[in-house]
C-alpha cells in the first residue's frame, strides 16, 4: 500500500511498527462475517472497503501488554482486519488513508490494570481526518476570497487497547474502551478512555471504582454543597490512568472527568433590574488522584460554560454569543472569561436596563471579557482586559 501512499512507509512512524503478512483488502456491501479459509479464522467485515491479513506485536507494544495482569505476549503473528477509505487520500492535502484496523491479544479470564478489571486487549491503528475550521485563535478559517474553508488534519496513531465495564444508573453495564498510545519511550504510560456511552448516567459507586477501588476517598468533598445532589449520577466525560514503566511498572496518576446529568440546570440568582437568571445548564468536575509512596493526594477542578447577555458579547464574527467558561471554587463563587467582543454603551445599557449609556458619537469596543459571580451575594462583576477599539470624536 505503501507504493499508492508513499507517506504511509515502513519508514514512517507509526507505519514501521505495522509489518503487515498477507495484506488483502475485501469490500462488502453491508457489514457481514468472512470466513478466511487459510488461516482457519472469520472475520467481522464492516460495510466498504476492509483491509485484513497478520501483523506481529511490536517491541515497543510489549511492555504496556506486559501491564495487564494475566496477559501472556503473543509469540505468533495476529489477525488483523478493520475498515479503510483508500479515495479520500491524495497525497496533497490528505496524505494517509482513514484507517482503524485492529488485532486481538488471545487471552483469558481475570484480566487487570492494576485494580482495573478489563476485557479484549488489542492492537490497533487509527487514522482520521478532521476538518478543521478555526484557526489557533478561534478565527474561522477563510480563503484567499475570504470564503469559509477547512484543512484537513490527520493524526496516526498506533495503540495498545482493552476494555472496561462500568456500572450505568439504571442497572446497565456500559463498555468503554482504553487506549495507551504506544511509543519509542519506554519509560512513562498513560491510558485514556475512548468514545463510549455519554448519554447513559453513571452511579458514583462506579466513578469510585475507577479511582482506586474507593482508596481515594470521594469526590463529594470537593463539591460545594448546592452541587452535590446533582452529582447523584453523572456522566462518564473521561478517564486517565498513568505511571511509571521502568524500574517498576506501577501506577501514580489517576483522574476521572465526570459532569452532571443534562437537562437539570441549576438556578442561583436572579438580577431585579435586567430580569437576568443566573443558572448554570450544566458542570463538570475533574478528580485526581496523585499517589506519592503510600499516599494518596486528592484535587478537583470544578468548570462549567456559563451563558451571559448573549446579545451584548458578540463572537468575533457578530454572531449573539455571551458563553463565558468559568472555574468555580467550593464556596461556589465563580470567574471566568469570554473571547468575543462588546460594546461598553450595549453593557452599561443592558446591565442599567437602559438607565445608563455612552453620549452620542463615542464608541468604545471591548474584547477578552472577564466575569466573576457570588451568588451567596448575589452579585457579579465584568472587566475588560483589551481596549480594542476607542472612538471620541473632537469637540470644534
Amino acid at each position: 500500500m505503501s507504493e499508492q501512499f508513499p507517506n504511509m512507509s515502513s519508514a514512517n512512524w507509526p507505519f514501521a511498527l505495522l509489518q503487515f503478512d498477507q495484506q488483502r483488502f475485501y469490500f462488502a456491501s453491508a457489514a457481514q462475517d468472512y470466513v478466511w479459509a487459510a488461516q482457519n479464522a472469520t472475520l467481522a467485515m464492516q460495510a466498504g472497503q476492509n483491509l485484513y491479513g497478520l501483523t506481529s506485536v511490536p517491541a515497543p507494544a510489549v511492555p504496556l501488554i506486559q501491564l495487564i495482569a494475566n496477559l501472556p505476549v503473543p509469540a505468533t503473528r495476529l489477525l488483523t482486519v478493520g475498515p479503510i477509505v483508500l479515495d479520500k487520500a491524495d497525497n496533497e492535502t490528505i496524505l494517509f488513508t482513514d484507517t482503524h484496523i485492529r488485532a486481538l491479544l488471545p487471552s483469558g479470564n481475570d484480566l487487570r490494570l492494576f485494580f482495573l478489571h478489563v476485557l479484549t486487549p488489542h492492537l490497533g491503528l487509527l487514522i482520521e481526518t478532521i476538518l478543521e475550521i478555526e484557526d489557533e485563535n478561534g478565527e474561522r478559517l477563510r480563503d484567499g476570497l475570504g470564503e469559509a474553508d477547512t484543512v484537513p488534519v490527520q493524526t496516526p496513531l498506533y495503540y495498545f487497547g482493552t476494555q472496561i465495564e462500568v456500572e450505568g444508573a439504571n442497572g446497565s453495564t456500559l463498555l468503554f474502551d482504553l487506549q495507551v498510545l504506544v511509543s519509542t519511550d519506554g519509560s512513562q504510560y498513560r491510558f485514556v478512555i475512548g468514545p463510549g456511552d455519554t448519554d447513559t448516567p453513571i452511579t458514583p459507586t462506579a466513578v469510585l471504582k475507577l479511582m482506586s477501588d474507593g482508596a481515594g476517598g470521594s469526590y463529594f468533598s470537593l463539591l460545594p454543597p448546592v452541587l452535590q445532589q446533582y452529582l447523584a449520577s453523572v456522566q462518564l466525560l473521561g478517564f486517565q490512568l498513568g505511571g511509571p514503566l521502568k524500574p517498576r511498572p506501577d501506577w501514580n496518576q489517576l483522574s476521572v472527568l465526570m459532569g452532571s446529568v443534562q437537562g437539570q440546570p441549576i438556578p442561583l440568582f436572579s438580577d431585579p433590574t435586567t430580569q437576568q437568571v443566573f443558572e448554570l445548564d450544566s458542570f463538570s468536575v475533574n478528580w485526581s488522584l496523585a499517589k506519592q509512596g503510600g499516599r494518596l493526594d486528592s484535587s478537583g477542578l470544578i468548570e462549567a460554560d456559563f451563558k451571559l447577555f448573549p446579545e451584548i458579547f458578540r463572537t468575533k464574527d457578530g454572531l449573539p454569543g455571551g458563553l463565558f467558561h468559568i472555574e468555580i471554587d467550593s464556596a461556589l463563587n465563580f470567574e471566568g472569561a469570554f473571547t468575543g467582543k462588546a460594546s461598553l454603551d450595549d453593557v452599561l445599557r443592558g446591565i442599567t436596563g437602559g438607565a445608563i449609556g455612552l453620549p452620542d458619537g463615542v464608541s468604545v469596543d471591548f474584547s477578552d471579557i472577564f466575569v466573576q459571580v457570588s451568588p451567596s451575594r448575589k452579585a457579579y462583576a465584568l472587566g475588560f482586559q483589551v481596549d480594542a477599539f476607542i472612538d471620541v470624536p473632537f469637540v470644534q
